[in-house]
């Protein structure tokens, strides 16, 4: 079933260039901010980095390009910059005047556009570049390499390595970084290099070699497709090690020679919990004390009666800590991405805040944002009355009218998306019904994106004396599932859905909401999308029950997939 979406943007390499030269003229010092610009610097610079590596590596890649070199000296620096600030040591000024010189040189290439896609570790998942630091300080430690290779698997793993390769040259360590993009299918993917790459291997004598990525994933191909290319060059798995960002047996790999491979390499990483919770280093960046670990579905027992847990899967969780300061307040701190990708959330957490719809927003600290914890009592079905629906539609015509956006899922993809998912969770008769209900014209389809809440779960509106809040409501627009951002109507068919809103109850919900928005054409698109949110729900829960067969929440998802199975039949029946 399709549940993800692979998304990359063309991007102007100028616009690279001048987050780099903002963020460069913001460190300046060793305080907390700075350390927070200084690993958006690297994540820019890495980003950077890939997107120019691609752009003239399309088919196979090469690693003695000048062009090439200069950008992994520039992501170096940066490396450098954040490794020092790590562990409180004064900013080299003469890498940063370095890293400007690079700069310009670079903003002189005649490369329009590059394509970028999200470093997903470092948006979604939580991924902290300090435990390659952690890493790279363990595999000097015990294995007292000289020479050292050092690969990075574009993408993210081109910030990693050049991260890894900063932390080795200052153990002293000689060190020759260079990336890698593997290619091919997503479960069998597979390294190509040009001739001057693979003479420069096969001489490299006895180097160490480090192979840098966040992997790894579902079939561990990206990071065994170069382990046996490398093997092939003559690097015995005595001198291979590899950096991942966990370290699973291997044995439910989808990929055969991943399965073969993952046991016989070392392997090296670091641990978030060590080195920023047990240390206390989150804790003092938040100025506060850390009460409870709320992460992978443990805020339920805190905020919710257990009778009615929702389902979670706990591998797309956010981390989430609750917070206590010392007037005894209370506040959640979530993770919402590092660099950029934060800070973007922070503006939207902020306006929903002023609107009346979310929790107060207190800052962003090393990715995490604070909220202030709000006093009420989670929703449940059924539905307490007009007022809510009114809020609801408040809710959603404040969605369309502070939040346009630009569509990142096609047509044609969506359609792809429905047919599909219908045939492989309801049946495949059903199919056909599913291809006449994705008869619509692009104007239905493409009318008004805007960044949707995306999620809305009973359990994420919170009824207080004042009125009722929507939480978890920040990233599902741009989080790594297949909806993106849709026309407002999305959140719509969501609300009636997953309320079990009757007939009349639907009406109302559309009348309120016509009324503050001026969308008289929302009847017309409601059909389609109700279709559309049925069917990626139902690819979802299909997935998560899966893979979490055998426990509460596997069962809780099953529950899900036959109600989204029935409302899809419902739905379908009238084509």
């Amino acid at each position: 079933m399709i549940v993800y979406r692979n998304f990359r943007q063309a991007v102007p390499l100028k616009e690279c260039t001048g987050r780099i030269k903002s963020l460069l003229s913001r460190i300046d010092g060793m305080s907390s901010s700075c350390y927070q610009n200084a690993v958006s610097l690297l994540m820019e610079c890495g980003e950077l980095e890939t997107g120019v590596t691609d752009f003239l590596c399309p088919e196979k890649d090469e690693i003695f390009s000048t062009k090439i070199e200069s950008c992994r000296e520039l992501s170096m620096l940066a490396g450098l910059i954040v490794c020092r600030l790590w562990i409180n040591e004064a900013i080299d000024l003469e890498s940063l005047n370095e890293a400007r010189r690079l700069l310009f040189k670079i903003e002189s290439w005649k490369i329009k556009e590059i394509l970028l896609s999200v470093p997903e570790g470092f948006v979604y998942y939580g991924l902290y570049p300090e435990t390659y630091i952690e890493a790279a300080r363990q595999f000097k430690e015990q294995m007292s390499p000289e020479s050292v290779l050092v690969i990075g698997l574009r993408s993210i793993g081109t910030t990693l390595s050049a991260l890894v390769s900063a932390q080795l040259k200052l153990l002293g360590c000689k060190v020759k970084p260079f990336t890698l993009r593997p290619r091919g299918h997503p479960f069998s993917r597979g390294i190509q290099i040009d001739s001057a790459a693979e003479e420069f291997l096969r001489r490299a004598g006895s180097c160490s070699v480090v192979v840098v990525d966040e992997g790894p994933g579902l079939s561990g191909s990206s990071l065994t497709g170069t382990l046996e290319k490398l093997s092939g060059l003559g690097f015995g798995e005595e001198r291979t090690v590899v950096f991942p960002s966990w370290i699973p047996d291997g044995s439910r790999f989808l990929n055969e020679s991943a399965r073969e491979l993952w046991p016989r390499y070392r392997k090296f990483t670091g641990e978030f919990d060590n080195l920023w919770v047990d240390s206390g280093r989150l804790a003092s960046g938040f100025g506060m004390e850390i009460a409870q670990n709320l992460s992978a579905g443990m805020w339920r027992p805190h905020f919710i009666e257990d009778a009615s847990f929702p389902a979670v899967h706990p591998h797309h969780e956010r981390r989430k800590f609750l917070l206590k300061s010392d007037s005894k307040k209370c506040f959640l701190a979530k993770f919402v991405g590092l660099g950029r990708y934060g800070e973007y959330l922070v503006q939207r957490a902020r306006r929903l805040a002023e609107g009346g719809f979310g929790p107060q927003v207190k800052e962003l600290s090393n990715g995490f944002l604070l909220m202030k914890v709000i006093d009420g009592k989670p929703m449940s079905i059924p539905v307490p009355g007009d007022d809510f629906l009114g809020r609801a539609a408040q809710y959603c015509a404040f969605i369309r009218n502070k939040f346009p956006s630009k569509l990142t899922v096609t047509l044609d993809s969506m359609q792809e998306m429905i047919i599909g998912n219908v045939r492989a969770g309801v049946g495949e008769k059903w199919g056909r019904n599913a291809e006449a209900a994705c008869g619509v014209s692009p104007d239905i389809y493409e009318s008004e994106p805007v960044a949707v809440d995306g999620r809305m779960m009973p359990h994420e509106w919170i009824r207080t004396n004042g009125g009722y809040f929507k939480v978890d409501h920040l990233e599902h627009h741009c989080d790594q599932f297949f909806h993106g951002s849709q026309n407002i109507v999305w959140d719509i068919a969501g609300l009636c859905i997953e309320f079990r809103l009757s007939s009349g109850e639907v009406e109302e919900l559309i009348k309120r909401y016509v009324e503050l928005s001026g969308d008289k054409d929302i009847r017309m698109r409601l059909p389609f999308f109700r279709i559309a949110y049925l069917a990626f729900r139902i690819g979802y829960v299909s997935l998560a029950a899966d893979s979490l067969s055998g426990d509460q929440d596997g069962r809780r998802f099953e529950l899900l997939r036959d109600f989204y199975r029935e409302e899809l039949k419902k739905s379908l029946m009238a084509y």
